[in-house]
């Protein structure tokens, strides 16, 4: 009697992953692609199966229905139990709260130890699938904005690239993932390589058992995907930190993130921001970026006209965007439009307060003040806020002890001098000269009832002797360190900008070198201030040192040292100074062509 053999659904190799698969001989699709051995049943090849949990082979050798032997049945029923009877067709539902969230969040399943890690990847980042991905992984937010996958991005929103995918995730052995060398090290693309190749165990990506875990809440942006955990990540540990120079609540760089996992404007804010910083400091595909800032404007805009959303959370939104807009015009920095940082200044003119708030808002604000300092220097402008009207509070007789508003307070006394030193002026020099004065005592007082904690730890002159071109000057806090550079930078303004300074007479170019000598020691504070601090923040004070006076520096020591550390700041900061630095040059090459120096 001949048998007719039924040929096999697959491959073994699919049927162990549970995966279907196409039969493709001699490999398969899924083993071709994932580079695994397609390996296959030969027919003449005989399985047997044991029946562990068939009820109606329950009586084994044993005879016995109550006794069991190795390898016999392990449910046993009885003669008289009653069978509920089965339709044909089932529908079976999982319940585990791991399902109940991913269904609610609306996203695929994450890869576990018994999922296809090629399938999951090909369905959820396929170039060829990222148009019917747009419509299914969505979530709502208070009606306000959708979350379709960044790698997804319609061609009516941008020519974006299918290059948004993110890096393929290898598995490795579990262990703790360090930020702290991705910008401050030579070798940054291989921290960075080291870093995507983590395990996605990041903000609940695990591939053990999810029992450790709660579902994440229906209005959640969670689960994040490996690239988003990523830039998620790399904001909290770096940029957020460095804007919470004043800050010692660092509500941008712990709460930002906690609020972003509930609002898609702040994350796809973080995620374009850390994604172009992470491209303009490693090998990393700036178009993602690019697909993240249109998403969020996307959200931002309507939310902005229809005056939806916290106020807070959607300052933070545009104060991000404005440095993601800064570190996106390296090479040609006078094509900066400005745009986000006129919309957080038309934000701040409809507020009321927003430096006495408290929170996330006061924060913010001061944030948008230094970025607003910034780019008042570079193009030697006032402010776009208008200073007069948002009400900021400066009572150095009140006997306020928080060094964070101290160190406020002196960036608001920059921004005064700022305004007053590029503004419009005006024919009445003597109510000039009495604006000068009133600055001029307004950061004497500040340096002379600041608190006792802004007294540095450790002092020390420049030594040229022993190649210390810059004083070296030690502060236990970051806002000590800004504070003072903040104070530095007012008073290099104030004494380039004073009024009525005599211009003709016997003395005038010996006044005129005693205050490029004055100038350039608050300058080495500065610079020295940076230079021991070790941290970020106060190299962006720096560059604006250098928009302010950089050019009146003589010494060739000291432009060398300063030339490097800016150098520094574009490669490891993603902050754009090349122009800077050429600007410099040329600048240092015509003192040194003059009899004087030019001011």
């Amino acid at each position: 009697m001949s048998m007719n053999i039924k040929p096999l659904s697959g491959c073994f190799t699919c049927r162990l992953r549970h995966v279907k698969c196409d039969q493709n001989k001699p490999t398969c699709y899924r083993c071709y692609k994932a580079g695994r051995e397609c390996k296959r049943q030969s027919p003449k090849i005989q399985l047997r199966f044991k029946h562990g949990q068939n009820p109606s082979r329950r009586k084994g050798k044993s005879g016995n229905p109550n006794i069991r032997l190795r390898g016999e049945g392990l449910d046993f029923f009885r003669d008289d139990d009653v069978w509920t009877p089965v339709p044909r067709r089932l529908s079976f539902i999982d319940e585990t709260p791991t399902l109940i969230g991913i269904y609610s969040a609306g996203l695929p399943p994450s890869p576990g130890v018994d999922t296809d890690e090629t399938a999951y990847e090909s369905t959820r980042y396929s170039p060829l699938d990222q148009t019917d991905q747009t419509d299914q992984n969505t979530t709502t937010h208070d009606g306000l904005a959708m979350r379709p996958d960044p790698c997804s991005i319609s061609e009516g929103s941008a020519s974006v690239p299918n290059s948004l995918s993110p890096p393929q995730i290898t598995k490795q052995t579990r262990g703790s993932v360090d930020l702290d060398d991705i910008v401050v090290h030579d070798n940054v693309e291989e921290d960075v390589s080291s870093l995507l190749a983590a395990d996605q165990i990041l903000l609940g990506r695990s591939g053990e058992s999810d029992d450790f875990y709660h579902p994440p809440p229906s209005n959640s942006f969670l689960p994040l995907t490996s690239q988003e955990a990523f830039l998620l990540q790399l904001y909290r540990n770096k940029m957020g930190t460095w804007m919470d120079s004043t800050d010692s609540e660092r509500r941008m760089a712990v709460e930002v993130p906690e609020r972003a996992l509930k609002n898609p404007i702040l994350m796809y804010a973080i995620l374009a921001y850390s994604s172009r910083h992470l491209a303009r400091v490693a090998d990393f595909d700036c178009s993602v970026s690019d697909g993240y800032h249109i998403k969020c404007l996307e959200l931002l805009i309507p939310a902005l006209s229809r005056d939806v959303g916290d106020d807070a959370e959607l300052l933070a939104a545009t104060c991000i965007l404005r440095l993601f807009e800064q570190i996106t015009v390296r090479h040609s920095p006078m094509t900066d439009q400005e745009s986000h940082l006129t919309g957080s200044s038309a934000f701040i003119s409809t507020q009321e307060s927003c430096a006495n708030r408290g929170g996330l808002l006061e924060a913010v604000f001061w944030l948008f003040i230094r970025e607003d300092i910034y780019a008042a220097l570079y193009n030697q402008r006032p402010l776009k806020a208008d200073i007069w009207s948002c009400n900021v509070e400066i009572n150095f007789d009140s006997g306020e002890t928080d060094c964070c508003k101290w160190a406020n307070w002196a960036v608001w006394l920059a921004a005064e001098t700022v305004t007053f030193s590029f503004g419009p002026g005006g024919d009445d020099k003597a109510a000039a000269l009495a604006d000068w004065e009133r600055l001029w005592s307004r950061t004497e007082e500040w340096r002379l009832k600041k608190p006792s904690a802004f007294a540095p730890i450790f002092v020390q002159d420049r030594d040229t002797s022993s190649g210390k071109y810059f004083p070296q000057i030690y502060h236990s806090q970051i806002w000590h360190v800004v504070g003072w550079q903040y104070y530095h930078l007012a008073k290099m303004l104030l004494l380039a900008h004073k009024p009525a300074r005599d211009r003709v007479g016997l003395r005038f170019w010996r006044d005129l070198q005693s205050l490029q000598d004055e100038v350039v020691r608050h300058f080495r504070a500065l610079v020295g201030l940076c230079l021991c601090s070790g941290q970020v923040a106060p190299r962006y004070q720096v560059c604006m040192g250098v928009l302010a006076c950089g050019s009146w520096l003589t010494d060739a020591n000291e432009q060398t040292e300063l030339l490097q550390l800016l150098e520094r700041c574009d490669s490891e900061n993603a902050w754009p100074t090349a122009t800077m630095i050429n600007d410099l040059k040329e600048e240092w090459g015509h003192a040194k062509q003059s009899p004087f120096q030019v001011i």
